[in-house]
């Protein structure tokens, strides 16, 4: 596949990843599509939350199949922790060979879950300077990307990382707008209910006034205090 119709299809699938509002519904898109562009046994996008300082995998989809994951930011060997922790790119095309090059030694273990890969790429996600998380696409072949396809995952972590943010903006606009409602809902009962208290007040107001004996208005004054109780 030519590099120009590799672009092309990068711009396809960067307007489609725009057009979505969540994490899970990119990371579908891009992998059913990114087969397109390069080898990918394995594709991730991880969310960083700082409540709980971890790299969050709604799912890894692993040759079609989805595999929750979760990286403590505590966690400094994995590849995904130092692209994140560096805010830069990090390729292994051989695992044994090349993961030496980023932490000084042999790796003890290889995956989060699922199977063993030996070429992987991982991104950071960078929107508005806000480090949003990461992005990983992995193969099980050896020397599987090259410096089209390291081009290729920067480009694509662009709209990933805008699409991102803008789902953030959204759903907390959504959020405003929620609790804003509650509390418009909440001072209109507030209003209705003081006006029938001032409504009910009136009535026993004229009720007195128009009494013509103690004993009338010690009743009427009873019978409309306990409305008036029980309206409130």
């Amino acid at each position: 596949i030519s590099s120009s119709f590799k672009l092309g299809l990068l711009g396809e699938i960067g307007i489609e990843i725009l057009s979505l509002l969540s994490a899970e519904q990119i990371n579908e898109l891009v992998y059913q599509k990114i087969h397109q562009l390069m080898d990918a046994d394995v594709f991730g996008i991880a969310e960083y939350d700082s409540v709980r300082n971890e790299l969050h995998f709604n799912a890894i989809i692993e040759r079609g199949e989805k595999i929750p994951a979760s990286i403590n930011l505590s966690e400094s060997h994995r590849p995904g922790v130092w692209c994140f922790t560096n805010k830069d790119l990090l390729l292994i095309n051989n695992w044994e060979r090349d993961y030496p090059k980023y932490f000084g030694k042999a790796p003890s273990e290889k995956t989060i879950k699922g199977g063993n890969t030996q070429s992987l790429m991982y991104y950071p996600l960078i929107a508005k300077n806000n480090l949003l998380g990461v992005i990983t696409v992995q193969s099980f072949k050896g020397e599987a990307y090259s410096e089209q396809d390291i081009n290729l995952i920067k480009n694509l972590s662009v709209y990933i990382a805008t699409a991102l943010s803008n789902a953030r903006v959204y759903h907390h606009a959504e959020e405003i707008i929620e609790q804003r409602t509650q509390e418009l809902k909440a001072q209109q009962e507030e209003l209705i209910k003081s006006y029938e208290r001032t409504r009910m007040l009136s009535e026993i107001g004229h009720k007195i006034s128009s009494s013509l004996s103690v004993e009338d208005i010690i009743n009427h004054s009873y019978t409309s205090v306990q409305q008036l109780m029980g309206a409130h």
